[in-house]
C-alpha cells in the first residue's frame, strides 16, 4: 500500500490563502474557519524536535506543543475555549502526557481533545511510515481513524479515493464504495446524500454500522486541503448528529 505523506507545512500556507473565501462561501462556518486560522499558525511555530515514535506521542514529550496550542485557544477562542485552555496551561508536563495518551484510548472530549489533536498535528508528520499491504480502516502510520476522504482529480490517483487521517495527515487508498468504518460494501446498505445545490461534498452514511464519513470530491473543484473542506461544511455534522448518526472520527472541534 503506498502511503502519501506530503509536507504538512505547505498544505498550511495554501489553506491559510484560501481560508477567507472559504469562510465567505460557508458564512455559518465563519468563526471556527477564522480559529482554524490560528491554529495553522500556531501549528507552523512549534517544534518539538523529540517527538520521533509513536510512543512519544504519547508521553510528556508532548507537553511544549500542548501547551503551545492552549496558549492559542487562550488568545482566540471562545469565551469557554479561554477558560478551559487557561485551567488545563496549569497542568505538569506528566499530567498533559496523559492527555495525550488519552487521545490515542479515545477517551477525550472538548477543549482537552482540540489541544492534543491539534498538537500532534504540528509533530506527528515526522513520524517514520511503514510499508504494508491491503486496504486499512485506519491510519497505517499512528493508528487513528480517518476524519475524512477524499476523490483524486490527477492523473495519478484518477478519481480513486483516498482516506485522510486528520492527525497525522498521512493519506491512504480507501474503497471507492467501502464504508471506512466497517468495510461494508453492499450498496443497498449505503446511503450518500449532497448539500442542496452542490456536489463537491458529500456524506456516505453506512446502515449497517450507523457511521458516516465525508467525501470531498476534488475532480469537481480542483486540489483543496480535505480538513478544511471539512470543517467548512459542518452544517452536514449538524445535521447527521440530529439524525442519531456519529461520524467516524470527528474533526478537530468535535464535528
Amino acid at each position: 500500500m503506498t502511503v502519501r505523506r506530503d509536507p504538512y507545512f505547505k498544505e498550511r500556507e495554501a489553506v491559510a490563502g484560501r481560508l477567507p473565501s472559504c469562510a465567505r462561501k460557508f458564512p455559518e462556518a465563519a468563526e471556527v474557519l477564522n480559529f482554524y486560522g490560528r491554529l495553522l499558525e500556531c501549528q507552523g511555530a512549534i517544534e518539538t524536535p523529540d517527538v520521533r515514535t509513536l510512543g512519544d506521542c504519547r508521553s510528556p514529550r508532548m507537553a511544549p506543543a500542548i501547551r503551545g496550542v492552549l496558549e492559542t485557544c487562550r488568545r482566540h477562542g471562545t469565551d469557554i475555549l479561554r477558560r478551559q485552555a487557561g485551567e488545563l496551561a496549569g497542568l505538569s508536563d506528566a499530567e498533559l502526557g496523559g492527555m495525550a495518551e488519552a487521545f490515542f484510548q479515545h477517551a477525550l472530549e472538548g477543549t482537552r481533545r482540540l489541544a492534543v489533536m491539534a498538537a500532534l498535528g504540528a509533530t506527528a508528520t515526522v513520524l517514520e511510515t511503514p510499508r504494508t499491504g491491503g486496504l486499512r480502516s485506519v491510519c497505517p502510520v499512528c493508528g487513528m481513524p480517518p476524519v475524512v476522504s477524499y476523490l483524486g482529480n490527477d492523473s495519478d490517483s484518477q478519481g480513486a479515493r483516498f482516506a485522510r487521517c486528520g492527525v497525522c495527515h498521512a493519506e491512504w487508498p480507501a474503497g471507492r464504495t467501502a464504508c471506512l468504518s466497517c468495510g461494508n460494501e453492499n450498496d443497498d446498505e449505503l446511503a450518500y446524500f449532497h448539500p442542496e445545490g452542490s456536489r463537491e461534498v458529500m456524506i456516505q452514511l453506512c446502515r449497517e454500522c450507523g457511521r458516516y464519513t465525508k467525501i470531498i470530491d476534488f475532480r469537481e473543484r480542483g486540489p483543496v486541503t480535505p480538513e478544511m473542506e471539512d470543517i467548512a461544511t459542518l452544517s452536514l455534522d449538524l445535521w447527521m448528529r440530529a439524525e442519531g448518526h456519529p461520524k467516524l472520527f470527528p474533526n478537530l472541534f468535535g464535528y
